[in-house]
């Protein structure tokens, strides 16, 4: 079964009607099953969730040899921008403060997932954007 979060305003495309794909819109995950999915996809979840440690809700999520992909805005590029004058305080504003709960940069994501005993099979960011992939091994 597949999860899709939808937490921020952007809400992606997805081909086909699948029937085993639960959608989320929004931040709560509380009715979701611990280890029963085999792929998760969250959108902005961890900049908005109030959770006190996001992260670890997702991971828990997963079933063995499942993969959660994670994307957000990264605010260390998101600042940079704002100082190299690539973007307004207002879009600034709007990107990395608007429903946001927390800033969140790739490398501390990243250490915070090693940190949990996971492997990351794919990170990298495209333009404000970051995006991470994992796989449970175990």
């Amino acid at each position: 079964m597949k999860l899709l979060i939808y937490a921020g305003k952007e809400k992606f495309v997805v081909s086909g009607n699948d029937k085993d794909c639960h959608t989320i819109e929004g931040c709560d995950i509380r009715e979701t099953v611990e280890s029963a999915y085999n792929e998760i996809e969250a959108y902005d979840f961890l900049e908005v969730s109030r959770d006190e440690d996001p992260l670890a809700s997702l991971l828990a999520r997963l079933r063995k040899g499942g993969k959660l992909k994670i994307q957000g805005i990264d605010a260390l590029k998101a600042s940079d921008s704002l100082v190299s004058g690539q973007i307004e305080c207002r879009a600034f504003s709007e990107i990395v403060v608007s429903n946001s709960f927390r800033a969140n940069k790739v490398n501390d994501i990243i250490r915070d997932i090693e940190s949990k005993g996971y492997a990351i099979e794919f990170a990298g960011i495209s333009g404000l954007h970051y995006i991470i992939e994992v796989t449970k091994k175990w």
